[in-house]
């Protein structure tokens, strides 16, 4: 359909097939890249309902596009599926370290945060990035997870012991 409503009620719609929705998946990736990002993030959401039916095609979208948005609607859905999808973690963490496009790298953040500690070990490794505004970037997403990033402490500690003594130097 060419109106947006249309679209997104027909995600909607397909949420609620779950795994029998699967004949639509073809469809479904073509949205992923719809003009209104609103489609394509309901379209994404319908692909994590869906399942492992859908994760051949989403490792076809995050391989071969080039446009930031579509691979983070790609890379969301797959570890949405499955936390530990390597390709898709990889994906995520240069979305949510991407210098240039801070509105990609908030909304990995968010994707980020939302797996409740599924993902912590990619805000570990950004702790020990290069660019200061990634270490921060990773410290303030493990403090909103909370209790689950409780693992991530003595790095965090670490980092901030090793910053500390870095300055004093100077």
């Amino acid at each position: 359909s060419d109106v947006d409503y249309e679209r997104r009620a027909a995600c909607e719609a397909l949420q609620l097939a779950g795994a029998e929705g699967a004949p639509a998946i073809p469809k479904l990736v073509k949205l992923l890249d719809d003009v209104n990002d609103g489609v394509s993030a309901f379209c994404a959401d319908t692909l994590i309902k869906i399942g492992a039916a859908a994760v051949q095609p989403l490792e076809v979208v995050l391989a071969e596009a080039v446009e930031p948005g579509l691979r983070l609607h790609a890379a969301t859905a797959l570890v949405r599926i499955d936390s530990n999808h390597e390709a898709a973690r990889k994906a995520l963490m240069a979305a949510f370290t991407g210098i240039g496009n801070a509105k990609i790298a908030d909304k990995a953040a968010e994707v980020i945060v939302k797996q409740k500690g599924h993902l912590v070990g990619l805000l570990v490794a950004g702790l020990e990035d290069q660019f200061a505004p990634v270490r921060l970037r990773s410290a303030v997403a493990l403090r909103k997870i909370g209790k689950p990033a409780a693992s991530s402490a003595e790095q965090l500690v670490k980092v901030a012991q090793t910053k500390a003594r870095s300055v004093e130097l100077r």
